[in-house]
């Protein structure tokens, strides 16, 4: 049973390790190509919201309950759907907030995690859980900015969200070292213990 949790662990690190490292490509690619990245990004969200509109347009026209009311909301989604395709820049400055909150929210994770490294004998535990408040800052940044100013909100997200995958790649080899640390002195002990 042990080693079951053992591996659930081990693997729920690995996805905070690939998360981390796709965070941090994201990161990039938001600091390099910002406004293309979310112009296109945009237009991808308002297909999606025609296509759900269509998809309801026409789900409603088969059936008898409430029909008007759902033409009515698929043909609302698919005139949003247009705008947002047509003037991806009204979309954009939400983007922003929605990485903020992320960043919050990694931030949060970032600071269970090295309260875990601390009950696991981390050391300097104490940078981490500062490394996870400054995350969390971050993203209150990056929400703000938001509304002022996208361009750079985006290129700051994108730096945001790079030395938040690297915190938590960091975070993690740090936890993982102490708790192979803690396993090696248990594991010495029970080596004395049958002599």
């Amino acid at each position: 049973m042990f080693q079951d949790i053992a591996e659930k662990i081990k693997s729920i690190r690995l996805h905070f390790t690939v998360t981390a490292l796709l965070e941090v490509v994201l990161g990039v690619v938001f600091l390099i190509w910002a406004r293309d990245v979310m112009g296109i990004f945009a237009q991808f969200v308002g297909a999606i919201v025609i296509i759900m509109g269509i998809v309801e347009i026409l789900a409603k026209l088969f059936e008898e309950r409430a029909r008007a009311i759902g033409i009515l909301t698929g043909l609302v989604l698919v005139i949003v759907g247009g705008w947002i395709v047509l003037h991806p820049t009204g979309i954009i400055s939400i983007i922003p907030i929605i990485i903020g909150v992320g960043l919050m929210a990694h931030g949060i994770q970032n600071f269970s995690l090295a309260l875990a490294g601390k009950s696991s004998g981390a050391h300097k535990w104490g940078w981490m859980i500062v490394m996870s408040v400054v995350t969390i800052l971050l993203g209150v940044v990056c929400i703000v900015c938001a509304v002022q100013v996208v361009d750079i909100a985006v290129r700051v997200a994108g730096v945001f969200m790079i030395l938040d995958g690297l915190a938590s790649i960091f975070m993690i080899h740090r936890v993982n070292k102490a708790e192979r640390d803690v396993d090696s002195v248990i594991t010495r002990e029970t080596d004395l213990g049958d002599f």
